[in-house]
């Protein structure tokens, strides 16, 4: 379930956001919600989380692609955010669990 909030961005966030939802053909929001997931994900490791994501191979694809200055498909992107939204709310899900 998505839930609606008005977020106050720096400029340059927001720049940043706008040219790879441009790039990707994905809405602003679609990238916001991206990096806040990756967000998390880096925040876990941080705190000592064992992180057993089943991304890195999409990761590394789409990575591959911006390397060689390549467009990946939209299917290949929509993907990508699939497992990433589901292994992160599966990784929230389990540390609000552990923190009551």
């Amino acid at each position: 379930m998505l839930v609606r909030k008005q977020l106050l961005i720096p400029n340059w966030l927001e720049d940043y956001v706008k040219d790879k939802a441009k790039a990707s053909k994905q809405s602003e929001g679609e990238i916001f919600r991206a990096l806040a997931c990756l967000g998390l994900n880096y925040l876990f490791s941080l705190v000592g989380r064992d992180i057993n994501m089943d991304i890195s191979q999409r990761a590394t694809n789409l990575a591959n692609h911006v390397k060689d200055g390549s467009a990946p498909e939209e299917e290949e992107i929509r993907l990508f955010l699939d497992d990433l939204y589901f292994e992160t709310r599966k990784m929230t899900e389990e540390y609000l669990s552990d923190a009551k």
